[in-house]
């Protein structure tokens, strides 16, 4: 039991020197840069088919440099951490000789070189790679925490008499996960009526969006926001593009583009982590609309919808059928008939392509 006992304490006082340093008093004579190479990712991408990349730089300029660097296990649905190989001048644990870097105590992924050596990491040096995959990993807690994060430390040569020692820095890095895509609404701003039966309260990209005759003058309204609920793991709009057809033909050179002209006719929008904009056809023409957005993390959310433009007024025509006679004034023409002539009329509605049709037809007798 004594033996016991005494294993148990050691391995404790094992897994606790994983979260500290055995030398380290007084304030860290470095400053660590730590980057990785991927801090955003969606659902539909795999989270371990892909090689991390940590980068550490040093931005203190006091002559000494970065000798030990760890980098543990995310904090969130990661299981399983490979370390990658040592970069040149510099070792990683290695528990069981096979010549491959291992986890520390099952923690941590350790790298260190010669202090005061060639290879420490000083002001000025270009960053140093350290690399890792992970494995067994439960996407579904990752997406609940919106991410993972992972603490990296880093220790100074400063003054030490061993490796080991030294005054260690920790930096955390997060991969954030965003699964939600966007949403886009669309609002029309006066004359409108629907080609096809939609309720008006339908114009998005999740429900979907009518069909609408218009006119000049009505305004068409966009909006995109990185879904409608508002949590951590949103990360925002990168950008959202548009294009038209114009009766059945793609527009190259958008005359109502208010953002970058792109390539194929599409107007592309950043100006912000949610986008807005409108728009008003002058012309009366079948008008095919595209919108499609993106966010920050890669999910996307696209709209469609078919307009047209119906600025011409109406045409009525009007006879007489049975005994007439016009007589040409200067007020113009009078016009006589007897009792038992017929007045008739016709209105049709103008336009080739969107003309809507005659809704109502108003005379009057005096």
């Amino acid at each position: 039991m004594k033996k016991l006992l005494i294993a148990v304490l050691f391995a404790m006082m094992l897994a606790l020197s994983a979260w500290s340093v055995s030398a380290g008093i007084g304030a860290a004579n470095h400053d660590p840069v730590v980057t990785l190479n991927r801090d955003v990712a969606n659902c539909d991408e795999s989270l371990d088919d892909y090689e991390y990349v940590v980068s550490v730089s040093n931005n203190m300029d006091n002559g000494y440099g970065i000798y030990n660097v760890k980098i543990y296990k995310g904090s969130a649905g990661i299981y399983q951490v490979s370390c990658g190989d040592a970069p040149a001048g510099w070792t990683c644990f290695d528990g069981d000789s096979d010549g491959t870097c291992d986890l520390k105590y099952n923690l941590y992924c350790e790298y260190e070189t010669t202090p005061a050596g060639p290879n420490v990491i000083r002001y000025g040096d270009a960053p140093v790679d350290f690399s890792f995959d992970i494995s067994l990993v439960d996407e579904a807690a990752v997406a609940a925490d919106c991410g993972t994060d992972f603490r990296i430390t880093t220790l100074d040569d400063e003054g030490i008499a061993s490796p080991g020692e030294g005054v260690e820095v920790e930096t955390m890095e997060r991969l954030n996960v965003d699964c939600a895509d966007p949403y886009i609404e669309k609002k029309l701003i006066g004359e409108a009526i629907p080609l096809t039966s939609c309720a008006l309260e339908s114009q998005n990209s999740i429900d979907g969006t009518c069909d609408w005759w218009i006119t000049q003058a009505t305004e068409i309204d966009f909006s995109a926001q990185d879904t409608t609920k508002a949590d951590q793991c949103n990360l925002g709009v990168d950008y959202c593009e548009w294009r038209y057809y114009w009766d059945g033909e793609l527009v190259e050179d958008n005359p109502y583009c208010e953002g970058t002209q792109e390539a194929d006719g599409w107007c592309r929008l950043t100006n912000g982590g949610s986008l807005d904009w409108a728009l008003q056809f002058g012309e009366d023409s079948e008008h095919d609309i595209e919108v499609r957005c993106v966010d920050k993390a890669g999910n996307w959310a696209s709209l469609t919808e078919k307009d047209k433009v119906d600025n011409t007024p109406p045409t009525t025509e009007k006879w007489f059928n049975g005994p007439q006679k016009l007589v040409p004034t200067e007020n113009g023409t009078v016009e006589y008939i007897d009792g038992v002539s017929t007045v008739e009329m016709s209105a049709q509605d103008g336009g080739d392509i969107c003309a809507i049709g005659v809704d109502k037809t108003w005379y009057n007798i005096e």
